[in-house]
């Protein structure tokens, strides 16, 4: 109890000239540790700018690597997604245990979801395209300041410094449908709307019975060459106009 009220007692309050003591070295010390606080950011300002900017740097290149897979993962998916409906489809008819009805309810049913999949996934691979742009002239402009601040490093960089380059209405990086994931994503998308719609017309001739075998090919061959140039036509059009739009925003 004795040693309690050591701890616990008066004897522990320090005395009011000591209070007023601390008080005091407390407020000077505050005081030059903001002054000191200050002096370091004024003369600290352009390696913390430069930091910034470094930091800035690696979340932009990480950004557009993680938007570049999930545009290949999109891709990859549909076009398994693609394959093992066709894998079905073909299998069925060559039983010849299911009839032509029942394959064009199972086109249907299939390829028209999936054809509506394939679409939204090329739309946003066009605006990824757009993204990707962005980033890339991010990342240009930091390297473009580096170069700047430091000219001695000019020499060792080797990647664009324009704030401008690559243009947003190129297709690719030399302006092949390609080289891109939007130009793969209308191809595939193209490719797929053809496959559908000569299916299905295929299809339903074969169960209206009013044509021969030789009408039947003729029209579904017309059916699919019509698809796919109007196809081609119209989501190469959308596409270059995202682009020219995306360029005249910049």
């Amino acid at each position: 109890m004795k040693f309690r009220e050591r701890l616990d007692g008066p004897a522990s309050i320090p005395s009011e000239p000591l209070e007023i003591a601390m008080r005091v070295n407390r407020k000077d010390y505050s005081r030059s540790l903001l002054a000191r606080h200050d002096t370091s950011n004024t003369n600290g300002a352009p390696e913390n700018a430069e930091r910034f900017l470094l930091a800035e740097y690696a979340l932009i290149s990480d950004m557009r690597t993680a938007g570049l897979r999930m545009i290949e993962n999109r891709i990859t998916l549909i076009t398994g997604l693609q394959a093992s409906e066709i894998a079905l489809l073909a299998i069925l008819i060559t039983s010849k245990k299911v009839n032509a009805a029942t394959l064009l309810v199972l086109a249907c049913a299939l390829g028209v979801p999936t054809l509506l999949l394939t679409y939204i996934a090329f739309l946003r691979a066009v605006d990824g395209q757009v993204t990707q742009r962005r980033y890339i002239h991010a990342l240009n402009a930091i390297r473009a300041h580096f170069v700047a601040a430091h000219p001695h490093i000019g020499a060792a960089i080797r990647m664009p410094t324009s704030t401008k380059e690559p243009g947003f209405s190129s297709i690719g990086s030399h302006s092949s449908m390609l080289e891109s994931m939007a130009g793969t994503m209308l191809i595939i998308t193209v490719t797929l709307a053809t496959v559908v719609t000569s299916s299905i017309s295929w299809l339903a001739l074969r169960i209206s019975n009013v044509t021969t075998i030789k009408d039947l090919l003729v029209i579904t061959t017309a059916v699919a060459i019509g698809t796919c140039c109007a196809t081609t036509i119209v989501l190469t059009e959308k596409m270059r106009r995202t682009l020219r739009q995306a360029a005249a925003n910049n």
